[in-house]
């Protein structure tokens, strides 16, 4: 999320960590429902609910496989400045 990068002095306080918390929460059942919408356009309302369970477990493997392929990033490349920016 764009928050997490930019605004990071929102992490300093209780207060900055329940807002990041709620917006985070808010951008993420965003895509529940609108992903269940857009499998229904490509694979019809006959095939709906195997694309929800296609397309839930795709979002699940990105979930699971973000985080060990950033720590590697770090490690490997050594490049930590990259998700900091230089103007905070």
């Amino acid at each position: 999320m764009v928050l997490t990068g930019i605004f990071k002095r929102l992490f300093e306080n209780y207060a900055g960590q329940i807002g990041y918390a709620l917006l985070f929460g808010f951008y993420g059942g965003y895509w529940t429902t609108f992903l269940s919408q857009v499998s229904r356009e490509l694979v019809g309302p006959e095939f709906v609910a195997m694309g929800n369970g296609y397309l839930s477990f795709m979002i699940a493997v990105g979930g699971l496989v973000a985080g060990p392929c950033a720590g590697m990033f770090v490690d490997f490349i050594n490049y930590l400045q990259g998700f900091f920016p230089p103007f905070l």
